[in-house]
């Protein structure tokens, strides 16, 4: 095929899946050696929220716009773009965060995650690849707290970093941030982030192999969505 032919197949829309539509340009990115962008974290924040966590009004995923555009805004404005979230009812809320800056467009190369616990009134901080987005972290941290009805007290207290798998390539941040965001997310809103039986939890999880097959996973599942919606027109 001509570069225009593959431009155009690589447009072609995969699934919708609540409020996100996925071409083929991001289901490729699920193959190694590619970074995930914000459709592909969003389509598994919401999968997970729809088929695993379901009824369960004490866990809440941030998507990776609402976050972006975090970066921008304090005070009213900040609020009202959060509004619909209702994070005052929450006790346990994942958010994505990202090292881009650039409010003219999308991208950014190192992704991770920052969980706000209701159990300990404090946010915890997970990152495969040092502290990279640490700094990002603890500004909307800061900015966030009251939206949280809680005070950030100082860095220690208000935001653990946690221990963290470590990615061994330049390129799999992404999927380690997904991948601690779903177990997280499955053990319940009862539990501390940052915790030891937490953490363990997820070393004793997480390694290389566990990333590549998630990677399969998720392709499997939007495989089994695409027939479905194939199947129902």
């Amino acid at each position: 095929g001509t570069a225009r032919e593959m431009g155009e197949n690589n447009s072609e829309i995969v699934i919708t899946y609540e409020d996100i539509t996925l071409r083929k340009a991001d289901v490729a990115l699920l193959s190694p050696p590619h970074w995930l962008n914000d459709n592909i974290i969003t389509f598994h924040q919401q999968f997970l929220a729809k088929e695993f966590v379901k009824d369960d009004q004490s866990i809440c995923f941030l998507d990776p716009s609402a976050m972006f555009m975090s970066t921008f805004m304090s005070g009213d404005d900040l609020k009202n773009l959060m509004s619909s979230y209702k994070l005052m009812e929450r006790k346990m809320v994942f958010m994505p965060i990202n090292d881009h800056d650039d409010i003219r467009s999308t991208g950014g190369s190192h992704w991770s995650l920052l969980v706000f616990s209701r159990t300990n009134n404090a946010y915890h901080y997970f990152d495969s690849y040092s502290d990279g987005n640490y700094l990002n972290a603890r500004a909307i941290a800061k900015k966030m707290a009251p939206l949280f009805g809680v005070t950030y007290e100082n860095d220690k207290m208000s935001l653990i970093k946690a221990q963290t798998p470590q990615q061994t390539n330049g390129y799999d941040c992404g999927m380690y941030m997904l991948c601690i965001e779903e177990l997280l997310a499955l053990q319940g809103s009862q539990i501390i982030p940052s915790s030891l039986s937490s953490v363990s939890l997820l070393s004793k999880t997480i390694n290389p192999t566990y990333i590549f097959d998630k990677r399969n996973e998720i392709i499997r599942n939007i495989s089994v969505l695409e027939q479905k919606r194939k199947a129902a027109s």
